[in-house]
């Protein structure tokens, strides 16, 4: 049967993975839930099973692995800044160190298709900002 679009896609990303064989089921339901609670049940399970992975490498302190809510609204999240927070404390590269703490990636401070959807444009934005400035 030819693809019209329409098909639930599958997490065909994780199969690599080591975690794929447990976070694939997870996500497909996740994909194919048609409700917001569904779909927000399973995306929990992944986000407390890579939690506890995390944990799990030893690069920093283990940080309580739950979702918890967000605020005061009925959403659940993983809240990961804790996890940020606690690799960035297991650092000791100064060069590492010297990068600013509070930037990730890229469509954290862009929100535009025109910029995030080619490599070239988005890398352009995020050198951009690290750049230091002229005095």
């Amino acid at each position: 049967m030819p693809d019209d679009g329409r098909s639930t896609p599958k997490p065909e990303v994780a199969t690599p993975l080591r975690c794929a064989s447990t976070l694939q089921p997870v996500l497909a339901e996740a994909l194919g839930a048609t409700a917001w609670p569904q779909r927000e049940d399973s995306l929990c399970i992944a986000y407390e099973y890579l939690a506890g992975a995390h944990n799990q490498l030893g690069l920093a302190r283990p940080v309580e692995p739950t979702v918890r809510l967000f605020f005061d609204r009925p959403l659940r999240v993983l809240a990961a800044g804790r996890f940020a927070d606690a690799t960035r404390q297991g650092i000791t590269d100064p060069e590492v160190l010297a990068l600013p703490a509070d930037i990730g990636g890229v469509d954290q401070f862009v929100d535009n298709t025109k910029v995030l959807s080619f490599a070239d444009r988005a890398r352009s934005a995020a050198i951009g900002l690290y750049q230091p400035v002229p005095d």
